[in-house]
């Protein structure tokens, strides 16, 4: 038989889990109430949590503990408690986002198993090696990766690789969408994204003032007004390929789903695999239909398929679309009465829902079949109040027994999960019944148990007790996860002993042997100990450090020495590079374009029939410009990278980097890119983006090591970063903040502005001179870029600006503060640097809290969208 990928369900409750183990998953995952990325999921409290590992790990199924959220400082000893919880129950591994994380759990339970979620973003095989290097078992990779790019990267790593097959998708990259946060301080990095992507939005085009803002903007008339809403994932039909691909895990995205929808899905998915196993499958309309029914925007192979536009987004709705089951041919006034040509092989009965789609866009109907339909041929006939247009297409959304729809057998999967249980049963010399059970899991071989009945077995007055009546009463497991095969029967045969005597032996084998099995998953005792020392030491390490208080903002720098304080620029073109130079600026992290706009613009659009080409030769001379006029001013010169790198850009990035001058610093989004330049190029100056998502002191130790200077995230409040500044040790490295600009929120590897998008403006309108943006129901207007591989990088639509808190900052410890000037001009930067020259002046004066106000109008004179201190201030939603 063919070997196939694990089978990796999701569990939102207690219901949905066993749902998933009756389909027949190899495994599932699920959240406790703290630290996971579903935290709207019913979950699982300690108890529950406890309860669920033991019920799965008796029916062979493993468990995954999703610990995937970014933690504060304040939260690093409660995560330490809960990862030595984790695993004393014997949970078989955990899915980890944070670096810091990942330090705690290396230190205190070093044993337990680690999976990199894919909110770490893992997308190249840089990322993989560094995985590799840390101790990870696992990687869920970015779901924008393709099946040629997972395979290519398959052959080059000894780890498993875990992708997502079926679930709602993302329009964004897991990991690094702040969008959620930004509106509205409920951050995807902390389980509790409120899906942003699903609102209306319109298309706006524009022009761009002195200063970079977006002026004169016009809407686009857009059939569908959804415009960041993905259809659903679904590889059903590209199992087979998925199989070969060397794979090692498929997983069902749906925490936030019922436990019907549960049970359908892996079932389904369940059947295949085994079909496939045996040489025998292929895809099963009916099956397919089912997976529609239960929920879907639309399906698609996504990005691993290399779709886009109408095959990758669902702008139409953002709901469930339901199953296609035919067209309405006629309306019977007289009769109230629907004739329905069908489509779908899974029919409506009485009880279901059904909605019509008129053709002409008109206003859908629904309703709930409360008479069962006539079937004659492959029409259906059924009564309806109300009048339906001719050529209406027929959904059915909702079916009353989602239960139905699978025809996979209980049976087979009750085999697959259970226990295969071996009894030897004979009578010792007293004549004392004796039974002794094994078990022969995949998980558990050779656990036994061996119990000797309290009561002999007598000589039979009457009626002596048959052979196959023991037999009989030792097969009788109930619900216990157990196939029982009598292995062994040494019954001379004429005695006699009451049927509840055989029972209870039965029964105290078994909970012996449960017992022994969901300890066989857990830490011996003295590893126990050993992390629970771990964790002892871990906490007083906490407490021994020493934590200056910032218990509050200082009203003003009363006497101090003033540390010296570093301004940095983010810059995508060579003016305003130049602009910078003239401004006094220290450094300058320069996103050389790989194209200019109107080039970018253009090639992007016309992507599917044109593929983008890259010249290394001018990409160096471009950098190599930049290095000598910021050399001719003392500033320091970065190249920064783009966020994301799949296999082909990284190549490309590789390549100029090996031609470059080593005075180019190299600013990188991931850690695996930075252990490659450092291994490469020891003398090379690191520095680390906000998109290393540093929330905490020990992500930062984690990734000290690599870099020069590190930027902290944007998403902590004052309190956070007051926290995580005072845990530093003083010789730790630098940490920059952004302290202004239009922050980068969503960054997706679907183009945005397409050809299919802009179809009825391509002959009417110069697409490459124009600027984009999106409009939200509140008038919010997000600037929308074209990013260096042709993805979409969407900007929040109010700049971030902490010009009043430098003060803080300052006395917190942080001395470098950067201002993000991509996609605006050298004017509007020179303006800034000087009022954030002015501002830094102005500390050392008795007013400057006057001064700093003043400083802050003048600015918001400049900005696109208006000014926040954002989660600065008012922190995440908890």
């Amino acid at each position: 038989m063919k070997r196939v990928p694990e089978l990796l369900a999701p569990a939102g409750s207690f219901e949905s889990l066993k749902a998933a183990i009756k389909a027949g998953a190899d495994s599932v995952y699920l959240s406790g109430e703290k630290f996971g990325a579903r935290r709207y999921a019913d979950n699982f409290n300690h108890s529950q949590l406890l309860e669920a590992v033991n019920y799965a790990h008796l029916r062979n199924t493993k468990v995954y503990v999703t610990v995937n959220t970014l933690i504060k400082e304040s939260e690093v000893v409660d995560m330490a408690e809960y990862l030595q919880s984790l695993y004393h129950m014997g949970v078989d591994a955990i899915l980890i986002q944070d670096l810091g994380v990942l330090k705690i759990a290396r230190e205190i339970v070093g044993e337990l198993d680690l999976h990199a979620s894919t909110q770490m973003t893992i997308h190249n095989e840089d990322g993989l090696k560094w995985a590799k290097k840390n101790g990870f078992k696992r990687v869920v990779l970015s779901r924008e990766l393709s099946h040629n790019e997972i395979t290519l990267l398959g052959d080059k790593t000894s780890l498993d690789l875990e992708v997502f097959m079926h679930g709602a998708l993302c329009y964004g990259y897991s990991g690094q969408c702040l969008l959620s946060s930004v509106i509205g301080g409920r951050s995807g990095n902390r389980g509790i994204c409120a899906q942003p992507c699903r609102k209306p939005y319109q298309l706006l085009k524009g022009e761009k003032d002195q200063y970079g803002r977006l002026i004169n903007l016009e809407r686009i008339k857009l059939d569908d007004e959804y415009l960041l809403s993905t259809r659903d994932l679904s590889l059903y039909t590209n199992l087979k390929h998925l199989v070969e691909s060397g794979i090692r895990c498929l997983k069902i995205e749906g925490r936030m789903r019922s436990p019907d929808y549960v049970f359908v899905v892996v079932g389904i998915y369940r059947k295949a695999l085994d079909q496939i196993s045996q040489g025998k499958w292929k895809p099963d309309t009916e099956d397919l239909e089912a997976l529609k029914l239960v929920f879907n925007r639309g399906f698609t192979p996504g990005k691993m398929f290399n779709k886009s536009g109408a095959q990758f987004m669902g702008m139409e709705k953002p709901g469930h679309r339901g199953l296609l089951v035919g067209t309405v041919l006629n309306y019977s006034l007289k009769k109230k009465e629907l004739q329905i040509d069908l489509e779908s092989q899974i029919h409506p009965e009485k009880g279901d829902g059904i909605y019509f789609k008129p053709e002409d866009n008109s206003p859908i109907k629904g309703m709930d079949l409360n008479e069962a339909p006539v079937f004659k041929g492959k029409k259906m006939y059924l009564r309806a109040n109300f009048p339906v247009k001719k050529g209406s297409k027929v959904y059915l959304s909702r079916k009353k027994d989602l239960m139905d729809l699978i025809s996979t057998p209980d049976t087979s999967n009750f085999k697959r999960s259970a226990q295969t249980l071996n009894f030897s049963f004979h009578l010792d010399e007293n004549n004392f019944p004796v039974l002794k059970g094994e078990v022969k899991g995949e998980e558990t071989p050779g656990i036994s148990s061996q119990v000797t009945g309290k009561k002999a077995m007598e000589k039979a007055i009457k009626k002596p007790l048959h052979e196959n009546q023991i037999k009989k009463q030792l097969l009788k497991t109930g619900d216990k996860p157990f196939v029982v095969e009598i292995k062994n029967m040494d019954y001379p045969g004429g005695l006699f002993t009451p049927l509840s005597e055989l029972n209870k032996l039965r029964r105290e084998v078994i909970v012996d042997l449960e017992t022994k099995i969901i300890e066989s998953y857990r830490p011996g005792p003295e590893k126990i100990k050993k992390s629970r020392k771990s964790l002892e030491i871990f906490k007083n390490s906490l407490k021994n450090s020493s934590k200056p208080s910032f218990k509050s903002s200082p009203s003003r720098l009363k006497g101090d020495i003033l540390p010296e304080v570093k301004l940095s620029a983010y810059v995508d073109e060579m003016d305003t590079l130049k602009s910078a130079l003239e401004s006094g600026v220290k450094r300058i992290y320069f996103e050389a374009p790989l194209l200019s706009p109107p080039q970018l613009v253009k090639k992007c659009i016309m992507k599917n029939k044109r593929p983008l080409l890259y010249s290394r030769d001018n990409m160096l001379n471009m950098l190599k410009e930049a290095l000598y006029l910021s050399q001719s001013s003392s500033v320091q010169l970065v190249w920064k990278w783009p966020s994301i790198t799949h296999p082909g850009l990284l190549k490309f990035f590789k390549d100029v980097l090996e031609k470059s001058p080593p005075e180019l610093g190299i600013m990188v989004s991931h850690p695996g890119t930075a252990d490659y330049i450092q291994k490469k190029y020891p003398d090379r100056a690191i520095y680390g983006s906000a998109a290393l998502n540093i929330w905490n002191s020990f992500s930062l130790k984690k990734l000290v090591p690599l870099f020069s200077t590190l930027t902290l995230s944007g998403e902590l409040s004052k309190k956070d970063l007051a926290e995580l500044c005072s845990s530093l040790q003083e010789d730790s490295k630098d940490m920059e903040l952004v302290v202004q600009g239009n922050i980068e929120s969503l960054l997706s590897k679907e183009g945005l502005i397409t050809v299919d998008l802009l179809k009825s403006l391509t002959t009417k309108t110069n697409l490459s001179s124009a600027y984009w943006a999106l409009k939200d129901k509140k008038n919010h207007v997000f600037p929308v870029k074209i990013g260096a591989d042709c993805n979409t990088v969407i900007l929040n639509s109010v700049e971030t600006c902490l010009v009043d808190y430098l003060p803080f900052l300052i006395k917190i410890g942080i001395n470098n503060f950067a201002l993000d000037a991509r996609g605006k001009s050298g004017a509007y930067l020179k303006k800034m640097l000087t009022l954030y020259q002015e501002a830094l002046s102005s500390l050392s004066s008795p007013d400057f809290k006057h001064d700093l106000k003043q400083i802050k109008r003048r600015i918001k004179n400049i900005s696109q969208g208006g000014l926040t201190s954002g989660n600065f201030r008012r922190g995440l939603e908890k």
